[in-house]
């Protein structure tokens, strides 16, 4: 590859890198192409996209960014992994590929601007995405005003009960 041709890698990685919610490279020598291409229809799915990049340029496009901690998992086959919308979504599905195809290795990846290591993404990826986030905020949400509605509620029949009992004394 010349010159030319791997700045303009770089900067087509710098560009998606900036663009990314979070990313993951991982170690995918082994799979069959059918394998490859069906991580990649999912990750396609969720919003991000994958491509096996030369490590080389992957840490000179890091460099570019100011991302640090990267350089340990930039050995051997890299492919880069990166989320435009959810990572916690994009993660769980790397997760399960991983599990169903042993030669799929998560090497570590960027969230939140941290870089963690295969463990710790592991753990990550066990935490509720966004979505499920909001699930469990609404239903919180909705159990605290049932409740003070029925405080409220009881509020009035006591009051209506001593107006009413009022009367009564008075008549």
């Amino acid at each position: 590859m010349q010159k030319t041709e791997k700045s303009k890698v770089i900067e087509k990685m710098v560009g998606l890198l900036k663009d990314a919610d979070g990313f993951i490279v991982a170690n995918f020598k082994g799979l069959s192409v059918p394998e490859m291409e069906s991580l990649r229809r999912d990750v396609r799915q969720l919003g991000g996209g994958s491509n096996i990049v030369k490590n080389r340029l992957l840490k000179r496009a890091l460099d570019t960014i100011e991302v640090k901690g990267m350089e340990p998992y930039l050995k051997e086959n890299t492919m880069l992994i990166y989320s435009k919308s959810d990572i916690l979504a994009c993660l769980k599905t790397l997760v399960v590929f991983g599990k169903k195809n042993e030669k799929f290795l998560i090497k570590g990846g960027l969230v939140s601007n941290t870089a963690y290591d295969n463990k710790q993404v592991i753990e990550i990826s066990k935490l509720p995405g966004k979505k499920e986030l909001i699930a469990i905020i609404a239903g919180d949400l909705t159990a605290v005003l049932g409740k003070f509605v029925g405080v409220l509620n009881g509020i009035m029949t006591t009051f209506v009960g001593t107006v009413e009992a009022l009367e009564k004394k008075k008549a």
